[in-house]
């Protein structure tokens, strides 16, 4: 009996100790921990490959619907402002660039839980179709908790927050060189 009692505890904390640590190493920054860093964003070159690993396809699975292969969409994530900080709706901040090496583009907000940050404004992401240029051509985005003027993504209420750039048809040769392009700046202003 007390074999039984002995197998059956450790079969358990085996299990136990098995979904723990499968369920730490979907944790976003596992998984970009070993792939491209551009500044303060990552990304990966399995979402979305047809060579992907299973546990790149957990992730996806996880924290995205589907991810598109490399000719469609590049997928980059950022979890900190461009001092290291983590992104809090504690702050505000300005993200700062230039057009996307790509036909279509966006950037959006998501909570700790990778879903949208729920905010009373509904405003969750911007496009950069539609995004309001500087004179020389940049755009600043602001993200707050208080509506702001032109470019503008709610925060909510929420920390651990991540922002999410994707790059949708991009142009001939942009996968050969993800931690080159230019990418935007994540700066907290207050």
């Amino acid at each position: 009996m007390l074999r039984l009692i002995l197998a059956i505890t450790l079969v358990v904390c085996a299990a136990f100790a098995g979904a723990a640590f499968a369920h730490w190493s979907l944790r976003p920054a596992n998984l970009f921990a070993s792939e491209i860093s551009n500044g303060v964003w990552r990304t990966s070159l399995k979402v979305g490959a047809e060579t992907a690993d299973a546990r790149t396809r957990a992730y996806v699975a996880r924290y995205g619907l589907l991810g598109l292969s490399r000719k469609e969409a590049v997928y980059f994530q950022a979890y900190s402002d461009s001092d290291g900080n983590p992104l809090s709706s504690e702050h505000v901040y300005e993200v700062r660039g230039r057009d996307l090496p790509g036909r279509w583009w966006s950037l959006t907000l998501y909570n700790h839980d990778s879903f949208l940050t729920p905010n009373e404004y509904k405003v969750y992401s911007v496009r950069g179709a539609d995004i309001e240029r500087e004179e020389d051509g940049e755009f600043v985005v602001m993200l707050s908790r208080e509506p702001g003027q032109g470019n503008w993504i709610a925060m909510g209420e929420g920390h651990d927050m991540s922002l999410s750039l994707r790059l949708y048809n991009p142009d001939p040769g942009v996968e050969e060189r993800l931690g080159e392009i230019v990418l935007p700046s994540i700066v907290r202003v207050d």
